[in-house]
């Protein structure tokens, strides 16, 4: 009976230690991921000085393309040393369409998030009281994400 134990508990491990090991290798292929997504942003706002017009308009509309994942590196370029960086980057920045609600939220966080944008001051404190109340905390990750940008 005793051996029996030590089976399943020794299959129980190494149950485990593939979890952990499999989360560590997702982790490790996100922080992949985004290290080339940053370079490539940082690539764009080097670009965004090109003395080639269209390679600045290129950059220019993939920088709008890739949206808030450049928002930071694009709020730090404002004042980069090249002033047709910093110009572009501070165009990009106060122009940024931002699309508060992403397509893997729960419906009800999507529909509070719905023109959120475009509200008064007052109805936005509005939603984001109903999104701190939503069951199962669903929308704390859209606090989260309203709170950074």
């Amino acid at each position: 009976m005793r051996s029996h134990s030590f089976g399943v508990m020794a299959l129980l491990l190494a149950a485990v230690l593939t979890v952990v090991a499999l989360a560590a290798d997702s982790d490790a292929e996100i922080e992949r991921k985004q290290a080339e997504l940053d370079a490539h942003i940082a690539e764009l706002i080097e670009q965004l000085g090109s003395p080639d017009f269209p390679v600045r308009e290129k950059a220019t509309r993939e920088l709008v393309q890739i949206g808030l994942p450049a928002f930071d590196a694009l709020q730090e370029a404002q004042f980069h040393r090249d002033l047709e960086i910093g110009l572009r980057a501070k165009y990009l920045v106060g122009s940024a369409q931002v699309s508060w609600a992403k397509d893997d939220d729960p419906p009800e966080v999507k529909s509070l998030l719905k023109g959120y944008g475009q509200l008064p001051t007052d109805e936005r404190k509005t939603r984001i009281e109903r999104l701190g109340l939503l069951e199962n905390r669903q929308g704390w990750t859209a606090l989260c994400r309203l709170a950074r940008y």
